[in-house]
């Protein structure tokens, strides 16, 4: 035997060293992946305001005469933060009503929120599915209510148009 090998020792602690680094490496690049995850809620916000939105306007398919009446708050009666629909804010709502039958406008549309989210929603719906991750995201949402006008009933179809800006965050 030879006496003495010390060269066995340098290459083997020179292979440890790639490893340690390898394993350094994998373990800050799966944090950094894992951190830099991002959650898009814009679609669900934007379907959530509409339902919200329609669930106050109706009750158990009714429509609710107050919404006729000219000092018709949707903030009051939909329980809606204004500050929220400012303009610059994330959300945007258009709701317009119309007869059912004859598709004549029972009241003047309601325009609340951000209205550069409309335009946002026009342009992702002539864009190819995909190619526009920036511009917000819509939500359309048409419901069928009975109202009573001149003591007949009549059939009024709500559509709300929603829109929503707020991508979200990152996980943590």
């Amino acid at each position: 035997m030879i006496n003495n090998k010390k060269g066995d020792e340098k290459i083997l602690s020179l292979w440890m060293v790639v490893v340690w680094t390898f394993i350094c490496l994998a373990i800050v690049l799966s944090v950094y992946l894992f951190y830099e995850g991002r959650i898009d809620i814009r679609e669900i916000h934007a379907d959530i305001l509409a339902a919200r939105i329609s669930e106050c306007l109706s009750n158990n398919e009714k429509f609710q005469n107050s919404i006729l009446s000219s000092e018709f708050d949707i903030y009051t009666i939909c329980n809606l933060k204004k500050e929220e629909f400012s303009a610059g804010g994330l959300f945007y709502t258009n709701i317009k009503f119309n007869d059912y039958d004859s598709n004549e406008k029972i009241r003047d549309e309601i325009n609340i929120g951000n209205k550069d989210l409309k335009t946002q929603c026009e342009l992702k719906s002539d864009q190819a599915p995909g190619s526009s991750y920036f511009l917000s995201s819509c939500s359309l949402k048409k419901i069928s209510v009975i109202y009573t006008k001149n003591n007949i009933k009549k059939r009024v179809l709500i559509t709300i148009n929603s829109a929503s800006n707020n991508i979200g965050g990152r996980l943590q």
